[in-house]
C-alpha cells in the first residue's frame, strides 16, 4: 500500500543536479580583499504542485485504495480522476474468479501453492474457488484459520477419518502430519487444503502445515490479511510452502472473520464507551459461589503458574494433578469444572508455544500467591492491581 504524507509544499527544497566542475571548491577575492569560499548555488523552492504531480504520475504511483482516495477527494485535486479509475477497476468476486481460476489451477498443477493477498476479505473468493476445484474431481478440505476454535490437529484427524478411513487415535501433531503424508502417497488424486487466514494459526501449526504441503500430491490454497504475516515463516517454511503470490483486492468487509474470531461479540477494548469492571472483586464473588472443587482447582493452577509455567497448563497435565488431589477422577468432570471457570472469565484458554491448548488464570503474581494459599481475592486486591497498573503507566 502507498503511504501518503501531507507536507507543506513551500517547505520542500531540492538541490539541482550539478556538474563535476561546479561541485569543486573555488576560492576568489571579494571587494573587501578577503578570501571567499565558493560552493554550489543556493537551493531553489519547488512549485506547490510538485507533490501532487509526482505522486499522481502514472510512472510513479499505483492507484491507492478507496478509503485513501475518498480522504484525498475531500482535499480536491486529481483524486477525483483516480477515484473514478479505482471504481471502474473494482470487480465482483465472480468476475475475479472467472478471470483467475484457470491460471490458479495451472499454478497448482505446476507444483506451486497459492497465497492470496490483498485488500478486503477473501473468504467468499476462496469458497467459490473450492467449488471450481471440486468440479475437477479433486479432494478439497477447508479450515477457517480465523475461527477461535480452529485446531489443525483436530482438522487432520477429521481429514484422516473422512478421506482415508483412519480411526485410530493419533496424538501429536507430527504423527498426524506423517499419517496424512503416508495415506496421500497411496492416493493418485491430489488433496487440496484451503486455509482461510493462515497467519491466524499458531506458528507451530503453520510450520507443520508447511511440512505437510511439501509432500507429494498435497496442494495448498491460503489467504493472509496481516501485513507482517511472512515474518513468522522461516526459510525452511518458505521453501516448503513454495508460494505463488496472487494480489487480489475484493474490497469486501471482514464480518465473517470477525464473527469467527469473536463469536460472542467484539471485546470490550474495541468499544471506547465500555466501562471496565474490576475482575478481581468479581472473581472472589464467583469463587465463593462455586464448589470447593472449583476453588481447589484454581489453587492448583495458581501454584502451577507460580512455579514457572506462566503460559498455563495442558489438560492432560492438569488431569494428573486433579486426580492426585481428588478434585476430578476423569476427563469429563475436569472439563466441566474448567468450562464453568472459563464461562466466568476466571480461566482463559489459549495456545501454548508448542501449539497445544493450555489453561491459565488471568492474574498478577500478587493475586496468584493469594489464590495459591487458598484465599479469596477481595477489594484490596483490586485496589492493589489498579495501583500497579497506574504505576506502570506512569513509568511509561
Amino acid at each position: 500500500s502507498v503511504s501518503w504524507v501531507s507536507m507543506a509544499p513551500s517547505s520542500i527544497q531540492v538541490c539541482p543536479q550539478q556538474t563535476p566542475s561546479s561541485t569543486e571548491v573555488k576560492y576568489g577575492h571579494s571587494n573587501s580583499g578577503h578570501r571567499v569560499k565558493k560552493g554550489p548555488p543556493e537551493p531553489k523552492e519547488v512549485p506547490e504542485s510538485f507533490a501532487e504531480d509526482y505522486w499522481m504520475s502514472p510512472t510513479t504511483a499505483r492507484i491507492p485504495c478507496l478509503p485513501q482516495l475518498k480522504e484525498m477527494l475531500a482535499q480536491g485535486g486529481k483524486a477525483k480522476e483516480c477515484l473514478a479509475a479505482a471504481q471502474t477497476q473494482k470487480k465482483s468476486v465472480e468476475e475475479i474468479l472467472a478471470a483467475s481460476k484457470d491460471r490458479w489451477l495451472r499454478r497448482l498443477k505446476m507444483g506451486f501453492n497459492l497465497l492470496i493477498e490483498g485488500f478486503g476479505s477473501k473468504w467468499r473468493l476462496l469458497e467459490a474457488f473450492v467449488q471450481d476445484l471440486q468440479s475437477h474431481d479433486l479432494d478439497v478440505c477447508c479450515i477457517d484459520g480465523f475461527d477461535a476454535t480452529a485446531s489443525l490437529p483436530n482438522f487432520l484427524r477429521q481429514l484422516l477419518a473422512q478421506l482415508f478411513g483412519h480411526h485410530r487415535g493419533i496424538g501429536s501433531l507430527e504423527a498426524l502430519v506423517q499419517a496424512v503424508l503416508e495415506a496421500q502417497a497411496q492416493d493418485s488424486v491430489p488433496l487440496v487444503l484451503v486455509v482461510h487466514n493462515l497467519e491466524a494459526l499458531p506458528v507451530a501449526h503453520q510450520a507443520a502445515l508447511s511440512t505437510l504441503v511439501a509432500g507429494h500430491g498435497i496442494w495448498l490454497v491460503t489467504s493472509v490479511d496481516h501485513l507482517w504475516a511472512p515474518l513468522a515463516w522461516s526459510s525452511d517454511m518458505l521453501k516448503d510452502f513454495n508460494f505463488c503470490r496472487e494480489e487480489v483486492h475484493t474490497m469486501e468487509g471482514y464480518e465473517i472473520e470477525l464473527q469467527g474470531k469473536y463469536p460472542e461479540g467484539p471485546p470490550n477494548w474495541v468499544d471506547p464507551f465500555a466501562v471496565e469492571v474490576s475482575s478481581k472483586v468479581s472473581m472472589g464473588l464467583v469463587l465463593k459461589s462455586l464448589t470447593s472443587n472449583h476453588r481447589e482447582l484454581v489453587e492448583v493452577m495458581a501454584k502451577n503458574q507460580l512455579e514457572g509455567r506462566k503460559e498455563g497448563i495442558s489438560m492432560p497435565d492438569l488431569l494428573v494433578v486433579a486426580e492426585d488431589r481428588m478434585i476430578a477422577n476423569n476427563l469429563t468432570k475436569l472439563r466441566r469444572l474448567l468450562n464453568e471457570l472459563t464461562d466466568h472469565d476466571i480461566v482463559v484458554q489459549r495456545q501454548g508455544q508448542d501449539g497445544t491448548t493450555v489453561y491459565a488464570l488471568v492474574a498478577k503474581e500478587h493475586l496468584l500467591r493469594r489464590l495459591a494459599r487458598g484465599e479469596m481475592p477481595g477489594a484490596d486486591d483490586a485496589q492493589c492491581e489498579d495501583d500497579e497498573d497506574g504505576s506502570d503507566m506512569d513509568e511509561d
